[in-house]
């Protein structure tokens, strides 16, 4: 959640009267007034606590919930609904009153926590497709040639055989000693793995999904990217999961127990809408859109456009420049073959080395049917051609 999300948020649910007649009557004191509260003048303190007793009203589970801003990097406490940020802001929607929150629900002790296929399951809607483990064992080893025990250690929450950097007798500027952690070749594989899981698990449950993998790796390593995002289709809803694991960060996850560092904790991803007051496991259409711009993906079937008509005029969109394109083959105006490179929103430029320039728009593609598309051409091209 970004900042201003955050203040959105606190200004139009935190602060109403109902709320305060929510909180325990010790709270009561000189800083907790409507005024102050309808002004955003009030404590972190007292916007989590408010953010809590609205959540246990609309959300459905047995765990004790508390709400608590935490960095995205740190494993969520058992039971904590947190927001998602401050790196992914574009998750937060405060015009559409959308925003994520990542949500550690399914446990209740330190270490208690479900299978990746045990959560995602507990997250699917009645009657839908459940994911049966060892349907993925076996698509795991069919096309990686993973063994059983290698993808099943993932799926329990373990990195299978990893390891770390070696201690050494260097200080910190604070005196603290350095601080043991997974080295970049365990970062490497659990990326690898879950990048191929993603779009097997997908095509299961017929579910867009989404894992957001946290971490310190350098930003010059190609597999430092924290999103894992499988193939995104329009109409399909999806899911979100953050895996958080300790060993990526020098950091204690808590005061008590002693976590593994290779332990991998499988965090739901929750949509709360606040203006109606529901919270849902799925992700919707408008925040499935914001992060396919975001991250630049083209969906296989489906494309995200604006429906025009003959009429209409074709804008450059500058997100396309952003971004390496797909190459499409498609029949010009001229009747004739042509390779174009094709944006987000289904704008059509030209497959050359000079300027690229916009010609038009593909408004609906299905590869289903041989690959017939509807396209309308801009006219100084279409003139272009067939004169």
């Amino acid at each position: 959640m970004s900042k201003k999300t955050l203040i959105y948020v606190s200004n139009n649910i935190i602060s109403s009267g109902s709320l305060i007649e929510k909180l325990d009557s010790a709270d009561i004191n000189n800083e907790l007034t409507l005024e102050n509260l309808q002004s955003g003048q009030i404590s972190k303190r007292y916007q989590d606590k408010a953010m809590t007793n609205y959540l246990k009203d609309i959300v459905n589970f047995k765990p004790k919930v508390k709400f608590s801003r935490q960095t995205i990097i740190k494993p969520l406490e058992p039971g904590v609904i947190t927001p998602i940020y401050p790196n992914f802001e574009f998750f937060s929607e405060e015009d559409k009153e959308l925003l994520l929150l990542r949500a550690s629900l399914n446990r209740t002790e330190p270490l208690s926590s479900k299978t990746l296929i045990q959560t995602i399951n507990s997250m699917i809607n009645p009657g839908e497709t459940q994911l049966d483990e060892e349907q993925v064992f076996g698509l795991m080893n069919k096309k990686y040639s993973y063994s059983k025990d290698y993808t099943k250690s993932f799926i329990n929450g373990n990195i299978f055989e990893p390891t770390y950097t070696e201690p050494n007798d260097s200080e910190k500027p604070d005196g603290q000693k350095f601080i043991q952690k997974l080295d970049q070749n365990s970062y490497q594989k659990t990326h690898t793995f879950f990048s191929r899981i993603v779009n097997i698990i997908s095509e299961i449950i017929d579910i867009n999904l989404l894992f957001i993998i946290p971490s310190v790796a350098s930003e010059d390593v190609q597999t430092s990217k924290s999103l894992i995002v499988s193939d995104i289709i329009e109409n399909r809803t999806t899911m979100g999961l953050v895996l958080s694991i300790p060993g990526f960060h020098e950091i204690s996850l808590y005061k008590k127990a002693q976590i593994p560092l290779s332990t991998i904790f499988y965090d739901n991803i929750l949509q709360l809408d606040y203006k109606n007051n529901t919270i849902s496991g799925y992700i919707g259409y408008e925040i499935t859109k914001k992060i396919i711009i975001e991250i630049g993906l083209n969906s296989s079937n489906h494309l995200f456009v604006n429906h025009i008509t003959e009429k209409d005029e074709i804008a450059f969109e500058p997100l396309d420049r952003r971004q390496a394109l797909k190459i499409v083959e498609l029949k010009g105006p001229d009747g004739k073959n042509h390779t174009y490179l094709l944006g987000i929103y289904g704008n059509l430029y030209e497959d050359d080395d000079n300027h690229n320039d916009l010609v038009g728009r593909l408004e609906s593609w299905d590869i289903s049917k041989e690959s017939k598309a509807k396209v309308f051409w801009c006219n100084n091209y279409h003139h272009k051609l067939s004169s």
